[in-house]
């Protein structure tokens, strides 16, 4: 035991304890803050530009007033890479009837509007609009915004409705809702029930997935420097090939727990700085740990053997390639997982080999919990799946951390993992 305990210190110390990796943990949070913070303040100070020429407009006096009236007191229009709305001004002229040219950049809408589209008792008929191409996506948006407007306002006005009432009377009421236990106690607000429910879990993957995922990176350009600068071969001398991977695989793992620990503690205090510490103090949120060594250990092995079998980057490349693409694959069922943890595609790719148990830690820290038997036939499941892959990486190691030459074959490494 103490090789091991010496080569899992060695791992962690060279890997955990330089300059390089404190400070990407340090700038990490602090770059994800200064983006945020800018982007923010870059989303709530845009302004659009207005809309200038005249405005063509084929409908009654009574429609061309309203139009102008809603152009003039601005449009919130979306607008293409930002969050809130942008407010699109008008700066031109509403003009009657219709143009035979077509839209120019001092005449860039042409709109007709039939009578029967505003009559309340009709409702029939379609706005044909003709625009500039030199309008942008918010422009477009605010006159299709003003039109659609003043329509409603029209419609409501000819059927004797008091567009301000409906207004208020369609005005959503504010809901304060709270959560009770089996004992009558509070347990938590709706605001609390979405984090639980969406950004706890989605947080927790992107988490988990990052620290694995990366450490596991690490293990294998740690594996393939070593071997390239024949420091293995010191190492090998003093322990066994198997005992040796798994040194360097617990000596990454406490790199990828300083990592989670960091990273969770920031969101930790966030979360009580908001007043929500009932959100951390759940059992429940124990599970994603168990997930997170079965997803670690299956990826570390993985890519442990990658780097004994290789001997420069290009050959890790290589092979790189077809690992990516199937450890990524959690990455893309964040969203669908979120909205419906338990639905029974989620449930069957919560037993998918490699990529499973990031899909059950996912799911262990959503609002409802995962059904008891899901847990412990995945666990028993995965756990096997995570075993093998360590007794085929390491029959990898043994044989590849020593070779040189061109890389082997598909058929080889099959070998190697068959031999015992």
């Amino acid at each position: 035991m103490r090789d091991l305990r010496t080569i899992a210190w060695r791992e962690f110390r060279e890997t955990a304890l330089t300059p390089a990796f404190l400070i990407s943990l340090i700038a990490m949070p602090l770059v994800l803050v200064v983006v945020a913070v800018l982007s923010s303040g870059m989303a709530l100070t845009h302004t659009e530009p207005p809309i200038s020429g005249t405005v063509w407009i084929q409908s009654s006096e009574e429609f061309r007033t309203a139009f102008a009236e809603r152009l003039k007191r601005g449009v919130d229009a979306e607008s293409v890479g930002d969050l809130p709305l942008v407010t699109v001004n008008f700066e031109g002229a509403v003009a009657a009837g219709s143009r035979s040219e077509p839209p120019d950049a001092a005449n860039p809408v042409l709109a007709m509007i039939p009578d029967s589209l505003l009559n309340p008792e009709d409702l029939k008929g379609e706005i044909l609009l003709t625009l500039h191409d030199g309008l942008g996506r918010p422009q477009v948006d605010a006159i299709e915004t003003a039109l659609t407007d003043t329509v409603v306002t029209l419609r409501q006005r000819r059927a004797e409705v008091d567009p301000t009432r409906v207004d208020r009377l369609r005005t959503p009421p504010t809901i304060l809702s709270t959560r009770l236990d089996d004992q009558g106690i509070t347990v938590e607000d709706s605001q609390s029930r979405k984090l639980r429910a969406l950004v706890i879990p989605m947080g927790l993957m992107f988490l988990l997935w990052g620290a694995s995922f990366g450490t596991s990176a690490q293990l294998m350009q740690t594996t393939l420097d070593e071997k390239a600068n024949k420091v293995v071969e010191v190492l090998l001398s003093t322990t066994s090939p198997e005992r040796l991977m798994m040194g360097k695989i617990l000596g990454q793992s406490g790199v990828a727990l300083t990592t989670v620990g960091i990273y969770g503690a920031l969101g930790i205090a966030a979360l009580v700085a908001a007043g929500k510490v009932s959100l951390i103090l759940d059992p429940q949120l124990l599970w994603p740990l168990a997930w997170f060594a079965l997803a670690f250990l299956g990826a570390a092995a993985i890519l442990a053997a990658v780097g004994a079998v290789v001997h420069d980057q290009r050959e890790a490349g290589n092979l790189m390639g077809p690992i990516v693409a199937l450890l990524g694959v959690p990455v893309f069922f964040i969203m669908p997982i979120a909205q419906a943890p338990h639905g029974i595609p989620a449930s069957i790719a919560s037993f998918a080999p490699v990529i499973g148990p990031y899909i059950m830690a996912m799911r262990s820290a959503g609002e409802i919990p995962v059904p008891f038997w899901q847990l412990g036939a995945g666990l028993v499941w995965h756990a096997a799946i995570t075993r093998t892959l360590l007794v085929g990486a390491g029959r990898v190691f043994r044989v590849g951390i020593l070779s040189s030459g061109t890389p082997p074959k598909l058929t080889t490494l099959l070998r190697w993992l068959i031999r015992p």
